[in-house]
């Protein structure tokens, strides 16, 4: 069966393969381990940065994807032939699950017109939770989730799959222990901004009619990342990265709203940042449906 995806949809044919749910799992400290079909590209799995969750605060999940060599899956932003990673959650009453929180992905271009972002690897996407103030220690909370991704290499396949977890719930204010999947949260941090309204004075933004101008002084290396509601932009291979210290990109309309991530090299260190123009379309922290994760504690 042949799919036409993407902004480019007419170039390119992809045939893509549905696989059915085929996941045992096991689990152990609260962390689930799955068993994988054989016929898979991704194995997704639920983890967690902690082993326990504490009344009233922020926990952080996330949906761990070990993609077989030579395979990609998608960035939630403008893509020319593939779609994110999309989940449906079931939790139990009074916990509240925030958007998920993408780390910055890297370039794909081929047959040199098409450009997609992508992970590869083993990639995580982070996820907050909410535990209610009235639950109690020795409380379980349960997350579970319903997820659809494609998987690309040659061809790009459709695949689907169930992830859950269950923690317990800890004392108030005691620390918490680490699980083992803790140094996967650090390596996705690293590849997110410090904060939600990152103005960091290292690198300059500037729009100027359809023209949005990045300057990083001795910058190696600047990357823009469209989110999926940014506008268009006209060439964005050409112009979305550049080896020196200025990319300049030229969008369809004469005032474009700009949404997406930068990434910067300098010195062999990497910072991402986050551009919101006009900055009052920035979501707020406070509804919790647009938060970056706080740097590791």
């Amino acid at each position: 069966m042949a799919f036409r995806l993407g902004r480019r949809a007419a170039r390119m044919a992809v045939v893509v393969s549905c696989t059915l749910p085929a996941w045992a799992w096991r689990p152990a400290l609260g962390q689930p381990e799955g068993v994988r079909a054989d016929d898979r590209m991704v194995h997704a799995t639920l983890v967690s940065e902690h082993q326990t969750v504490r009344p009233g605060e922020r926990a952080w999940l996330g949906i761990r994807m070990q993609i077989e060599p030579g395979w990609h899956v998608y960035f939630d932003g403008l893509n020319d032939t593939g779609m994110p990673m999309q989940v449906r959650w079931d939790t139990d009453d009074d916990v509240k699950i925030g958007a998920m929180v993408w780390p910055a992905p890297r370039r794909e271009v081929t047959a040199e017109f098409i450009l997609d972002h992508v992970y590869e690897g083993d990639a995580l996407v982070l996820v907050p939770v909410d535990v209610p103030e009235d639950a109690n220690p020795g409380d379980e909370i349960r997350v579970q989730g319903r997820l659809r991704w494609m998987v690309c290499k040659d061809i790009c396949l459709l695949e689907q799959g169930e992830v859950s977890i269950v923690l317990p719930v800890g004392e108030p204010g005691l620390e918490r222990t680490k699980t083992g999947q803790a140094v996967l949260f650090a390596q996705a941090r690293s590849r997110l901004p410090e904060s939600e309204t990152d103005t960091d004075s290292d690198i300059e933004i500037e729009l100027a009619g359809s023209t949005l101008r990045v300057r990083a002084a001795q910058a190696e290396y600047l990357a823009f990342y469209p989110a999926a509601d940014c506008a268009a932009p006209r060439d964005l291979i050409r112009e979305g990265e550049s080896k020196s210290g200025e990319i300049v990109v030229h969008f369809e309309e004469s005032r474009p709203r700009v949404r997406g991530l930068i990434e910067v090299r300098r010195g062999g260190a990497t910072r991402i940042h986050r551009v919101t123009i006009p900055i009052e379309d920035a979501k707020s922290v406070e509804d919790g449906s647009a938060v970056d994760p706080p740097r590791q504690r």
